[in-house]
């Protein structure tokens, strides 16, 4: 498949360094060669935590300072969950409604 990406190249934090990738307007992130910044990597072979460094980027309101991405933590309290839960044995849980800390935004204030 070619996805023909273009715009600007916008860089996020991924594992203490910065990964280049594109917005595409139909079928979303693409992450780029850090080499030279314009080679599309292959799906599947993404840099381990891509999507999920996304996913809170865009969680977080998709902020930048110039071309870089701000990336919020996951909430501690509830795990990313948004929703805190109670273990009541085995593998039952009990759902006790929105977390307390980031009242369900599943990211730190």
């Amino acid at each position: 498949m070619c996805i023909l990406v273009g715009g600007p190249t916008l860089f996020i934090s991924l594992n203490g360094k910065a990964q280049p990738f594109e917005l595409h307007p139909y079928c979303g992130p693409c992450p780029l060669s850090r080499r030279d910044n314009d080679t599309p990597i292959a799906v599947g072979r993404e840099p381990k935590g891509f999507f999920d460094a996304i996913e809170r980027w865009e969680l977080g309101g998709k902020q930048t300072v110039g071309d870089f991405c701000v990336v919020p933590e996951w909430c501690r309290e509830c795990s990313g969950s948004g929703r805190k839960v109670e273990h009541v044995g085995g593998r039952t849980y009990l759902d006790q409604g929105p977390c307390e800390k980031c009242n369900g935004t599943r990211l730190t204030k």
